[in-house]
Order: structure tokens, then sequence, then C-alpha cells
């Protein structure tokens, strides 16, 4: 079963969210782990399946709301472990607003976030690092 703890991270190449222009580059990836592990309002989570780290749910005040974003190892999709986690996640933390963003390709993680009932508020064109590239985000919200 899927359950939430804090500490680890996920490696470099597939975290989808962080800000750094070369996704190989662990110096930029431990920099912004770095900027949220010491911020007072990020609230980090480490997704563990027996014991073993699989992913991560992380969640920090941006502009109105707090935002979350969630990752979890290929090896260990479409079992239903992410959702789990992030619905133990978000009854943990039941502070709301809460938003999200997600690239339009990133059907996984909209079916997750929709089937915990984010609605979408909005689309937004923006510079991914990760990709180099620009790509449209949904923005969703779960009042």
């Amino acid at each position: 079963m899927a359950s939430s703890s804090s500490s680890r991270t996920p490696t470099p190449p597939t975290w989808p969210a962080s800000p750094r222009p070369n996704p190989s580059d662990r110096s930029i990836f431990d920099h912004h782990w770095h900027e949220l592990l010491s911020s007072d309002d990020t609230i980090v989570r480490t997704i563990d399946l027996d014991g073993e780290p699989i992913g991560s749910i992380a969640a920090f005040e941006d502009e109105d709301s707090r935002e979350i974003m969630f990752w979890t190892d290929k090896r260990f999709w479409g079992r239903g472990l992410t959702r789990s986690a992030v619905t133990r996640f978000l009854e943990d933390f039941p502070e709301r607003p809460v938003t999200a963003r997600v690239v339009v390709d990133n059907g996984g993680t909209l079916s997750i976030l929709q089937a915990l009932g984010f609605r979408e508020i909005g689309r937004e064109s923006s510079f991914s690092n990760v990709r180099a590239e620009v790509v449209e985000e949904i923005i969703l919200q779960l009042d």
C-alpha cells in the first residue's frame, strides 16, 4: 500500500516539474529540492511501497492557493499507488483551494487529479526546463 512519509527525493532525470535547463544536471536539481525543503510553506512527502521510495508529493504556497505536484517512478504506474498517496496527502492537508498544473499530454496525472475532484480553471503556455520547449499546461483546482 502506498503511504506518505518525508525525506527522500526522486532522481533528477524523471522529476517532471523541476526547474532546470538540463534534466541530467544533478546540482540544479539538488538546489531546487534544497529550496523546497528549506521553505516553511512547503510540505513534502515520499510515496513508498513496502518501505521502498517510489515517488514524492509536494505542496507549496503559490499566489492565492497551495499548489500540489507529484511524481512516481514509471515502474509503478497503473497500480493506483499514486492516486492512493495523493488522496491520503489531500486528507492530511485539508486546506483549500489547492491547484495543480499538468502538461496537456500528461494523461495519467490529469486523470488522477480529475478523479480526485480537481477541475480545469485555465490553461497557460510556459517554458518547460525538462523538455526545453514551451508547453501548454492545464491549471486545475480543488475547492
